[in-house]
């Protein structure tokens, strides 16, 4: 007995998911390029160092929070149903 898969695999990927992919290397390498400083801040409350904000770490977070979005979005796995729109 073989399965059919519910949907076709695609002959090739779509102009949204390319963007995406290309928006994720380009925002997972600007922060091991440019933001390479968020160690430190992780650190800092582990030796009882006051926590800052400053501007690498609110970066670090936007960051991390858009690659992820992009992710979900890319992958169809927002809330259960296709981001993509396709």
């Amino acid at each position: 007995m073989t399965l059919a898969p519910a949907v076709p695999a695609p002959a090739s990927y779509s102009t949204t998911q390319k963007l995406l992919h290309r928006a994720v290397v380009a925002l997972v390498a600007a922060q091991y390029l440019l933001l390479d400083r968020m160690g430190r801040a992780f650190h800092a409350p582990m030796r009882n160092e006051p926590r800052a904000y400053a501007t690498v770490t609110v970066l670090h977070m936007i960051c991390g929070s858009l690659v992820l979005g992009a992710m979900l979005w890319g992958t169809g796995s927002c809330g259960g149903t296709r981001c993509s729109g396709a």
